[in-house]
Formats: C-alpha cells, sequence, structure tokens
C-alpha cells in the first residue's frame, strides 16, 4: 500500500528539504517507486537540489488548478529511475488551494508511487494545516539549537492538536562536540522534549551542503558514512512507516 510522509519543521534553516532529497533518492535505490512533492510555495529549493531546475515547465499550482495533468509536471531523476519531482510554485499562492485538491493529487499519484514525500514550508501555516492531516506520516526535521527545537515544540504542539498521531523527528546539522562544550541542547535533552518518535541523527558535514549547491545530493556517492547513515533512516522509514 502507498504511503504519503510530510516533511516540516518549525522554521527556516533546519536542512528540510536537503533531507527530503536525500531519503527520497535512498528510498529510490532500495527499489521503492518515490515522488518528491514540493510543497514550499514561493520557495522551492528541491528541483536545485536534485539538478532539474532547468527541466521545471510546469509546477504543483499548475496541477492543482487543472492548467495540465500529473504527468506533464512530473520531472524523472537522472540518479535513479524510480525517483521522480513536481516542482514548488515559485508565486507562493496557497489561496485558492483547499485540502480537497491536495488529498485528490495525494491519491492520484499513490497510484503510481510507492512513496509520496511532500517537501512543506516551515512554520506554522496555511500550507501546513491542509498538507499535514493528508499525510499518513509527519517527519519534522530540526537542529540542535533552542530557538529550532521550540519551534518544532510549537509544529508538534499543533500536529497533536490536530490529532496527527503518526510522527518521527529527525535531528540535523548535529555537531560532534556540541554536548562537550555545553552550547546547546544534549542529545537527551532533546529527545526527552519531543512527543514523536526520533527517526535518526545527521552529523553537520560541509560536504552535504556543497551537494545541494551543485544539484547533486550527497547520497548519490554511495560509499560514503553519510549515506550509509540514510541507508538506516530509509531502512527505519520502510519498517516503522511503510
Amino acid at each position: 500500500m502507498s504511503k504519503t510522509i510530510y516533511i516540516t519543521s518549525g522554521k527556516g534553516g533546519t536542512g528540510k528539504s536537503t533531507f527530503a532529497a536525500n531519503i527520497g533518492l535512498t528510498l529510490a535505490y532500495m527499489g521503492k517507486r518515490v515522488i518528491l512533492l514540493d510543497m514550499n510555495m514561493g520557495m522551492r529549493d528541491l528541483d536545485l537540489y536534485l539538478g532539474v531546475q532547468n527541466e521545471a515547465i510546469f509546477d504543483v499550482y499548475d496541477v492543482i488548478m487543472r492548467t495540465c495533468e500529473p504527468r506533464d509536471a512530473i520531472i524523472h531523476s537522472t540518479f535513479v529511475d524510480k525517483l521522480a519531482i513536481i516542482p514548488a510554485h515559485q508565486g507562493g499562492n496557497w489561496i485558492d488551494i483547499s485540502r480537497a485538491d491536495i488529498d485528490e493529487l495525494i491519491e492520484h499519484l499513490k497510484g503510481e508511487y510507492d512513496i509520496v514525500i511532500m517537501d512543506g514550508a516551515p512554520g506554522i501555516n496555511r500550507a501546513v494545516d491542509l498538507c499535514h492531516s493528508s499525510a499518513d506520516e509527519v517527519i519534522i526535521v530540526t537542529t540542535p539549537d533552542y530557538s529550532a527545537i521550540r519551534d518544532a515544540d510549537a509544529i508538534e504542539d499543533r500536529l497533536i492538536k490536530n490529532e496527527i498521531m503518526n510522527r518521527h523527528y529527525v535531528l540535523n546539522r548535529v555537531m560532534p562536540v556540541s554536548d562537550d562544550l555545553g552550547c546547546g541542547p544534549s542529545l537527551v535533552e532533546i529527545d526527552l522534549r519531543f512527543r514523536s518518535q526520533l527517526l535518526g541523527v545527521i552529523m553537520e558535514d560541509e560536504n552535504i551542503r556543497a551537494s545541494c549547491n551543485i544539484g547533486i545530493p550527497i547520497v548519490a556517492k554511495r560509499d560514503t558514512y553519510i549515506a550509509r547513515n540514510f541507508d538506516k533512516i530509509a531502512e527505519r522509514v520502510i519498517r516503522e512507516i511503510l
């Protein structure tokens, strides 16, 4: 049975879209048919991270407004044939979109893909309220900073209020020395604050940022510790979410 995963964060800059691109590609490497749906209207990044920004003709807003068919907006990855993407609308217009519109698109995509990954907008907004209820699972991406954790708390509270019970979180951009220096919340402290299950921890690495700039997800290089880490996270996704 196909599943939809909504990826969100309490604030921008946590690496949410980077995580979405890399977990999507990792799951595709594992044989799953995956489509990335960029729902971060006005601030689309996924097409850049996958190196397909010059191939986008239509976007998710065009599909929802029935300017085109979903197949017209789907861009296939060059890294593996089981991965595809529909880019976000750069205009940032959510006013005309309803929950029913999103549900209809998700149900259509589920007929062709094993996993639909929605990369949502950061923060609490109309986009979050429209999208998270269409998902089978929500993953919150945060960093080990007090401000990011507080904002992630707010997102989690919103999800709980809306009775979204299937939740995990990912701790991203973790510095190995942070706990020793006492300059931020410890991993234990962070885990105690969340009421979602920890899905994985991703270390800070300048190669991840560099990969985004050149449009090649870091996991495309398979013989690295980062790719192995994403493999473990993807295995947990398959085991606990799918």
